[in-house]
């Protein structure tokens, strides 16, 4: 005769179930919170986009902890990026390739939607892609960060063997130069933040108390 289901280990087991993701919601923000109040030192980025963009603390930690130089599939440019993310909160459980970071699918996914290089703001990821050696498809990747006076990129470079902090200019004349074409232009995008306006609350009220201190 078999025998008959235990209703209250059921339900235990349910509730236990239904917990799961709230647990490990809460145990992924406690991470990137732990990652935050780690000293960055020397720190590749200036120390006024650490203050306005909280979330690039996480993604330089794992940089230097994987050796703070570039390695092709375990520290570069998007595995950097994809660090970005998951410190931005987005649900972003895999490394993305930069074939990923320029598909308007996965953007949306991950919480970005493209944009136009007219309207780029800090906090923004401008990708490209080319043709690169053995006939394959390549790209890079990189983040728009306000380093104070002006916005520039930072992004993980094999030219540069590491990450690399320069005018925005500069990183597109090089993504406009070995960018393909595609269509009627070139193979260079920008994502937004879909939360930007929730986002900029924080970063306005940031950016005021860095103009304070200077001023």
């Amino acid at each position: 005769m078999a025998a008959k289901p235990n209703r209250k280990r059921i339900t235990k087991l349910l509730v236990l179930l239904a917990a799961i993701p709230a647990i490990a919601t809460a145990g992924h923000i406690a991470v990137i919170h732990h990652f935050k109040t780690l000293p960055l030192n020397p720190s590749p980025a200036p120390k006024t986009a650490l203050t306005l963009h909280p979330e690039l603390v996480y993604p330089i930690h794992q940089y230097q902890k994987l050796g703070s130089r570039y390695k092709w599939g375990t520290n570069d440019c998007s595995t950097f990026v994809t660090d970005y993310l998951r410190a931005s909160g987005k649900p972003t459980f895999k490394r993305l390739v930069t074939a990923d970071l320029y598909d308007n699918q996965t953007m949306r996914m991950q919480g970005f939607s493209e944009t136009s290089e007219e309207n780029l703001r800090p906090g923004d990821i401008i990708v490209f892609r080319y043709t690169g050696r053995y006939n394959t498809m390549q790209g890079h990747v990189g983040i728009v960060i306000d380093a104070g006076r002006e916005n520039q990129v930072i992004h993980n470079s094999l030219t540069h063997r590491g990450l690399k902090v320069e005018s925005v200019s500069s990183f597109l004349t090089v993504a406009n130069r070995v960018a393909d074409r595609q269509g009627d232009g070139k193979m260079v995008k920008f994502f937004t933040r879909s939360d930007y306006a929730l986002w900029e609350i924080g970063y306005k009220h940031r950016k005021s108390k860095v103009t304070a201190t200077n001023s």
